[in-house]
């Protein structure tokens, strides 16, 4: 885990080990892990039971999936407003946490609602408010996507190019004080993600596709990275470091096709969840009438 110190004289990159990070990474690896494990039972588990009980619309076990799925993604999609416009709010965890439980519950928020539907389309209204579902599902994916070529603080905000920067000259000033001949690797990774001339980000299509490039160019070089080692001394710390190196370059190079794309996104899933809502409050009318 990297943290970042601010001083007077400059910044200063740490690199944690020990019992305490460790357990802190075995923590979340585990929770990560639980979840989609429960997820993929769920995934398999109603399938299973509505074999033996075969599915049968406004039955307890359908509407009961739906109700539960329906408030899974409004406390997905309201806590995580809440949470980023209301400043008191702000003490309750990092961002990060309440991001993660933003995208937990609007996957298997729409999973639920999905098997409440009978994997079927029966009414206009219903209809509508299932596609409506999947298009902001789908939307959310891929808002994923782009966010995290976001760099972010420790915090979970946002940082600007200048931060950017800073934590880059302190990682490198870290990595070559623990290995001088550290030195060609860090010089390779600026060079590898040094923007080609003419390179801008363009329209939607160009900014995706740099963002895909600069992926797989980070995927090689990180693999490139643990083949080759510069030392058996501190050499998890070494590979940490560089390996911190890589994102934050890739982030900066990402940073123009990001913003522009992350804007864009911004302004078709708001309208999404929007219509969704309306599309679920007209649908949960239309049962109670009829």
């Amino acid at each position: 885990m990297n943290s970042t110190e601010r001083g007077g004289s400059g910044v200063s990159i740490g690199i944690a080990h020990g019992p305490a990070a460790d357990r802190g990474g075995t923590v979340e690896a585990a929770a990560k892990w639980l979840l989609l494990l429960a997820g993929c039972a769920v995934a398999v588990g109603l399938p299973a039971y509505f074999t033996v009980h075969p599915y049968r619309v406004n039955t307890l076990v359908p509407n009961l999936l739906g109700i539960v799925g329906g408030i899974m993604m409004l406390c997905g999609a309201l806590f995580y407003a809440l949470r980023k416009r209301i400043r008191a709010l702000k003490q309750f965890g990092q961002m990060k946490y309440w991001l993660n439980v933003h995208i937990l519950l609007c996957l298997y928020g729409p999973l639920l609602v999905l098997y409440h539907s009978g994997l079927a389309v029966k009414a206009l209204n219903s209809g509508v408010a299932l596609y409506s579902m999947l298009l902001v599902l789908f939307s959310g994916v891929a808002g994923r996507y782009i966010y995290r070529h976001f760099q972010l603080s420790l915090s979970g905000e946002r940082t600007g190019l200048k931060e950017i920067r800073e934590e880059i000259t302190g990682v490198i000033e870290e990595v070559t004080a623990r290995a001088p001949e550290g030195g060609p690797l860090v010089r390779e990774i600026a060079e590898l993600f040094a923007p080609t001339p003419g390179q801008h980000a363009g329209g939607p299509w160009s900014a995706l596709l740099l963002m895909i490039r600069l992926d797989w160019r980070a995927r090689r070089l990180r693999s490139r990275i643990a083949r080759r080692l510069i030392a058996e001394r501190d050499r998890r710390a070494i590979e940490e470091g560089l390996l911190r190196l890589v994102g934050l370059e890739k982030n900066i190079a990402a940073l123009e096709a990001t913003t522009r794309l992350f804007s864009l996104w911004h302004t078709l899933h708001v309208p999404l969840i929007w219509i969704l809502a309306l599309t679920v409050i007209i649908h949960m009318t239309a049962i109670l009438l009829l």
